[in-house]
């Protein structure tokens, strides 16, 4: 299981945090709903949204008691009474039918079981909820994913992946939208978008310090810089920085509305 650290995810997040926000663009709410954020991280969105929700409340949920905690420390309920955060993982919500809607963003790509978690979220859904998902699609990244496997293999770190499974799975729309089906929810739209990333040589490290720790974990801590350094010289090799020093990742999010009937 991936240990997180909040502090240092709230400090180099800002390409999420940017995402969700975009995404929440998009979202209509009256102000009275019961929001579920799965997979709420540091809370910073989650308190975003308890902004919109005068007469409502959130809930954040994540398997990461160390994000739960900075976020109840960072978003107290004197301060925020419209939200609270409580650890939980997302293939085993315990609601039902508590919720008029769901939302998620960045997180569900962590996930490898999303029959479980999109049948937890419609049952905890009322009739006539509303999903709104973002996360990791199809082709997120791949191009320095691709160059892992031959690094991986070599000498200096081929001892601390011994049976390593890639930790994200990534969906096109059309593999997608019969899980949501299937699920007895009603995709309103279900599409992969590109966000390709322009990013120098410490950018691409500063992503990668918080979210690739399935990687960095398996190396000694005392390596764990010339692991990152290795890695973005590979695709520096391959993606030619332009005048400012910026390298070209592309990246995709699956973008998931669905709703239940009333």
């Amino acid at each position: 299981m991936v240990q997180w650290d909040a502090e240092k995810y709230h400090k180099n997040s800002t390409r999420q945090e940017e995402w969700a926000r975009q995404a929440l663009a998009r979202l209509s709410l009256k102000g009275t709903e019961r929001v579920l954020d799965i997979g709420c991280g540091d809370g910073k969105i989650t308190a975003t949204i308890a902004d919109r929700l005068p007469d409502g409340l959130i809930l954040g949920v994540d398997q990461s008691s160390d994000m739960i905690r900075f976020a109840r420390e960072k978003f107290p309920p004197d301060k925020h009474p419209r939200l609270r955060f409580d650890v939980h993982n997302a293939t085993h919500l315990p609601f039902n039918e508590d919720f008029d809607v769901i939302v998620s963003f960045s997180c569900l790509h962590w996930v490898h079981d999303h029959p479980a978690v999109l049948t937890g979220i419609r049952r905890s859904l009322k009739p006539g909820g509303r999903v709104l998902l973002h996360f990791g699609g199809k082709g997120n990244a791949a191009e320095i994913l691709d160059l892992m496997p031959e690094m991986l293999a070599l000498p200096k770190w081929r001892p601390y992946f011994s049976e390593f499974r890639q930790p994200w799975v990534f969906f096109s729309a059309e593999e997608y939208r019969p899980l949501v089906e299937s699920a007895g929810l009603h995709p309103r739209c279900v599409e992969l978008l590109p966000k390709p990333a322009l990013m120098t040589i410490e950018d691409l490290k500063n992503w990668m310090r918080p979210t690739w720790l399935p990687y960095l974990q398996r190396c000694p801590e005392a390596l764990r810089e010339e692991f990152l350094t290795a890695i973005a010289g590979r695709f520096q090799k391959t993606h030619p920085a332009d005048a400012r020093g910026r390298m070209t990742l592309p990246m995709f999010r699956l973008k998931v509305e669905a709703d239940v009937e009333k």
